[in-house]
């Protein structure tokens, strides 16, 4: 079954497959890239990141961060504001204080797609 891609998961295929060539053979048919084993393995210890947009969606992983500032591409707040009511105010707040942070999340990604209200 196809999951995202971290690099824990790729220290788990290796140390079932114990040679980083197999491991590479294995993570590139599950999905469908063709990435070098030197790459899974400085990967999977965090010294080298996927920078290919198209590999990154193949591997199920967000858009990359900025190299310079950090900065993740996301949700612009003034949309989400525009689209959100009071009511959903007060239902995000509550699946936050109840530590629900992936529903509130979910919650906010629908609030995101609604269409603007006037």
């Amino acid at each position: 079954m196809k999951r995202q891609c971290n690099p824990r998961f790729v220290k788990k295929t290796y140390s079932k497959a114990r040679s980083w060539r197999k491991t590479a053979q294995e993570l590139n048919d599950i999905y469908g890239v063709n990435l070098s084993h030197e790459l899974w393995r400085l990967y999977s210890l965090g010294r080298r990141d996927i920078a290919d947009a198209a590999t990154r969606d193949a591997l199920m992983l967000g858009p990359r961060p900025c190299p310079a500032c950090g900065h993740k591409p996301g949700m612009q707040l003034s949309l989400l504001l525009k689209r959100m009511t009071v009511k959903d105010l007060r239902k995000w707040n509550r699946l936050r204080e109840g530590r629900h942070y992936k529903a509130a999340k979910i919650f906010l990604e629908e609030v995101y797609d609604r269409k603007r209200k006037w």
